[in-house]
């Protein structure tokens, strides 16, 4: 498990499983089900099918 503390946020890894708390932002990614995020800009939810092959910064 990886635990990132940075300027604007926190954000945790665990293999695929990741959880980032950033000012104004919010992301989920949960192995098998997907990713979801939340932002000034509205609620975003995508599939694994689709998710899974985006690369996480």
């Amino acid at each position: 498990m990886k635990l990132k503390v940075e300027r604007w946020g926190i954000g945790a890894d665990a293999g695929s499983f990741i959880v980032r708390l950033v000012a104004g932002d919010i992301f989920i990614r949960v192995p098998l089900v997907g990713q979801v995020a939340w932002n000034s800009l509205g609620l975003f939810f995508d599939r694994w099918e689709v998710a899974k092959h985006d690369p996480v910064l």
